[in-house]
């Protein structure tokens, strides 16, 4: 008996590696997910304001035949958004990049890269909004109120750098952290945010898994 109980034993360990490997695997097999790029642009993308339109303050331009989106806003801010769905447990992270081309220091004025992992009881997207920010210092947050989205300031430099800066962020930890609940099974979408006087690039939003 003694035999066949460490015959059985070791049989349910070997079966409970070979399904961790197997996990392993399979997670190191999940690939990065565009959730944005512009190829049809502004094709699915919604504006706050009907006035100005979408194209009068954002273009489709291309460098090194990467695409990307330019945002030049004039006298009041523009927000635009896209409904895209991705699994936020397998890809959490999100990145990209943008690039900063003029920045009034006047008053406070800030580029908000929204990220929405789930709705509320009616629908409401719930939004994290990622800050690059003229006032406030990196690592910053804030709380608009009831309602509002929370906000993560991720860049602070003022001075225009005129060079891409790539962030990474993990979205469903902060949603986890900023909302007590876990992100929806499916994700709501993504959107931009733009201050008035400022000129910024943004290339594709790309949805990772962790390491």
């Amino acid at each position: 008996m003694t035999l066949i109980r460490i015959f059985v034993s070791g049989l349910i360990v070997l079966f409970a590696l070979e399904r961790t490997a197997s996990a392993e695997h399979e997670f190191s097999e999940v690939k990065p997910i565009v959730i944005v790029n512009y190829s049809e642009f502004p094709h699915a993308w919604k504006s706050r304001n009907d006035h100005p339109a979408i194209e009068d303050l954002y273009a489709v331009h291309h460098d090194e035949n990467d695409p990307y989106l330019k945002a030049k806003i004039g006298h009041r801010p523009q927000r635009i958004f896209k409904k895209k769905s991705w699994d936020p447990f397998t890809h959490p992270i999100i990145t990209w990049k943008w690039r900063l081309h003029t920045m009034p220091t006047d008053n406070e004025k800030s580029i908000a890269v929204y990220v929405s992992l789930g709705t509320d009881i009616i629908g409401i997207p719930k939004i994290v909004k990622y800050l690059w920010s003229n006032t406030h210092p990196e690592g910053t947050e804030l709380n608009e109120g009831f309602f509002r989205p929370h906000e993560v300031v991720v860049q602070s430099k003022a001075i225009p750098t005129n060079e891409w800066i790539t962030e990474y962020v993990d979205a469903s930890e902060d949603y986890s952290r900023f909302f007590g609940m876990e992100p929806d099974e499916e994700a709501y979408g993504i959107g931009f945010l733009v201050s008035p006087g400022i000129e910024i690039d943004f290339s594709d939003v790309v949805a990772l898994p962790r390491e």
